[in-house]
């Protein structure tokens, strides 16, 4: 894995992800997402940093961020939330260009 420190992610890491998306852009190439679903129940550290109870089940989303070229891994996100209030929507729109 290369190093990140010169990096305006490194740099600043409160950064929105349309700007962080748009630095890698610039230094990679057109980018793209890999992104998974899970569910799972909750550790014990994770019930008391989301205040929930034990039996409460969980949703985790991991997001890469891959160069289109060569599917190369830039980021990685991570997202955990309770199961309960969460709705997942996904758009789906038709491919406009045939694949050769």
């Amino acid at each position: 894995m290369e190093q990140i420190t010169s990096t305006v992610l490194a740099q600043r890491p409160e950064v929105f992800n349309t700007d962080a998306y748009a630095a890698l852009a610039a230094a990679h190439g057109p980018i793209e997402w890999h992104e998974a679903v899970s569910a799972r129940m909750p550790n014990p550290d994770e019930r008391a940093a989301l205040h929930i109870p034990e039996n409460t089940p969980l949703l985790v989303s991991q997001r890469v961020t891959r160069t289109q070229v060569d599917a190369r891994p830039l980021m990685l996100e991570t997202l955990t939330m309770t199961a309960a209030a969460t709705q997942l929507t996904i758009t789906h729109r038709p491919v406009t260009e045939l694949l050769s």
